[in-house]
């Protein structure tokens, strides 16, 4: 799907339109069932009751056509993209209002009483003013919001629109829906102005909780108003789209960071310190096979009766590579959704993490599902914007070779660098592919599995290791009809303020 999302673009059906054409066939039917007693009208009075009756029904199918035909601009920034689209909907309380006009109307034509014919004339007047009273209220109406730069998937976002009146007559009773759409979900948010007074402006706001990472897409924009009578509904649509990423959500490390290391990192080694700090002492354990035998403490290896060595922390500038493997079927499955998701929100908690305790140091991310990515910049809170934009933008994908990571990892990869490789695909899955591509080189098999650390996030590859948020997506109980995937709006503080 491009970037630009395609708008919800079912066709619609015009129900004024379809009432005024079977008003208008319900007249001349009526006219010519009982000639007999409009035979005896003059000849000004039949033409006028044939001439409304024709312009319903030729307005009535006007309406239906063009509602049918009409679909939303899909420019953004053109001027045709901008021109409001006037509609008009008649609520469940103007359909009981036009069924007791049509029976004023029938009870006059047939009974000839003047009063039910007075009574029919003053309750169009009303339906008319209303209409025309409503259509005003919607011109000359602009919108502005006020969007977040980023929004953190599950957490609630507030999104404000500013409304601005730039005619005399002050706007009552205003509804302005606003359109949150992505590839898998459809929101409608609505705020209700009470009064928006003349050359002024409104402020209110909606508060959002989108669930899934990506890109959103806000708009268009909706103007709708019943006042005064609410027995006619009119609407103006506004194509005004704005775009928001939302990232996705870091979970907890159960582990600390060292943890996440070979065991020949942890182990004091003879590097050259390039940063502005020491490695800084972390234990004394027991020794294992593959240890740096300058590590050993010595006294506290006769204490114990057994060979003890210090292990450090990495020093504070040290590198971090992530490679993520985000591989998913074709048509994948809620499960493997999953798997991506967490997949990504553990990367996320792995850099905020890294970014917490280091400084002047570098990170290096490369993706590979759709299509492969890279992303590489210094280490600091100043850098963590554009990593959960890259993160949050990144696709899974059918992908089933690991060339291009390998290739990445083997051209990039210091001495002085965490390397970690995660993965939506099983263990043995991937010992598969690695020896495969290992048929080559003996080495390349060996290098894997020294210099890089692999974590699958698959069913239980993370369990003890990270803990993932409390409402990242897990996909149960969703359909997998994209239109049905709905996130939630909280419609409950619908507020209004002065600018």
């Amino acid at each position: 799907m491009p970037d630009s999302f395609r708008q919800a673009d079912s066709r619609s059906f015009s129900l004024p339109g379809l009432l005024a054409l079977l008003a208008g066939c319900g007249q001349i039917f009526a006219t010519w069932k009982f000639r007999s007693y409009t035979s005896g009208w003059d000849d000004g009075l039949r033409i006028g009751n044939y001439a409304v009756a024709f312009c319903l029904t030729l307005w009535g199918l006007k309406q239906i056509v063009a509602e049918w035909q009409s679909s939303p601009a899909r420019t953004h920034g053109s001027r045709a993209g901008r021109r409001k689209q006037y509609r008009v909907n008649i609520p469940v309380e103007g359909i009981v209002f036009l069924v007791i006009m049509s029976v004023m109307f029938i009870g006059a034509m047939l009974g000839k009483q003047n009063m039910l014919l007075l009574v029919f004339s003053l309750m169009a007047g009303a339906f008319i003013a209303n209409g025309f009273i409503s259509f005003n209220l919607l011109r000359h109406l602009s919108v502005k919001r006020q969007l977040p730069s980023l929004i953190t998937a599950g957490d609630p976002a507030n999104f404000y629109i500013e409304v601005s009146n730039q005619k005399m007559m002050t706007v009552w009773v205003l509804t302005v829906t606003d359109s949150i759409v992505n590839e898998n979900e459809s929101l409608r948010a609505s705020v209700v102005f009470t009064r928006v007074p003349g050359y002024g402006k409104k402020l209110g706001q909606y508060r959002v909780q989108l669930m899934q990472r990506g890109k959103y897409q806000i708009g268009p924009v909706v103007f709708s108003t019943r006042f005064p009578l609410g027995i006619v509904e009119r609407s103006a649509l506004v194509h005004i789209t704005e775009e928001v990423i939302v990232c996705p959500r870091p979970g907890t490390l159960l582990v600390s960071r060292q943890s996440l290391r070979s065991q020949d990192q942890l182990v004091m080694r003879n590097t050259t310190r390039v940063g502005a700090y020491d490695d800084e002492f972390h234990r004394i354990r027991e020794y294992r096979y593959g240890d740096n035998p300058k590590a050993i403490h010595w006294r506290s290896s006769a204490r114990r009766n057994e060979l003890m060595v210090k292990e450090f922390h990495e020093s504070r500038d040290e590198n971090l590579m992530i490679l993520l493997d985000l591989w998913q079927p074709r048509y994948p499955d809620t499960e493997h959704l999953e798997y991506v998701e967490t997949a990504i929100s553990f990367a996320t908690t792995i850099i905020k993490d890294h970014l917490a305790a280091v400084r002047d140091s570098e990170i290096q991310i490369a993706g590979s599902g759709v299509e492969f990515s890279e992303w590489s910049g210094a280490a600091g809170m100043s850098g963590w914007e554009s990593v959960l934009e890259y993160l949050a933008l990144i696709q899974a994908g059918p992908t089933t070779e690991l060339g291009d990571l390998h290739q990445y990892w083997k051209s990039r990869r210091k001495a002085d660098t965490r390397c970690l490789l995660i993965t939506t695909r099983s263990l043995p899955e991937l010992s598969e592919i690695f020896g495969d591509s290992s048929a080559d080189s003996e080495n390349t098999q060996l290098s894997f599995e020294m210099d890089l650390l692999i974590y699958s996030a698959t069913k239980g590859g993370l369990d003890g290791l990270f803990e993932p948020p409390e409402n990242l997506i897990t996909y149960e109980g969703i359909s997998s009809d994209p239109r049905q995937r709905v996130a939630s709006v909280d419609g409950s503080e619908r507020t209004e303020r002065n600018s």
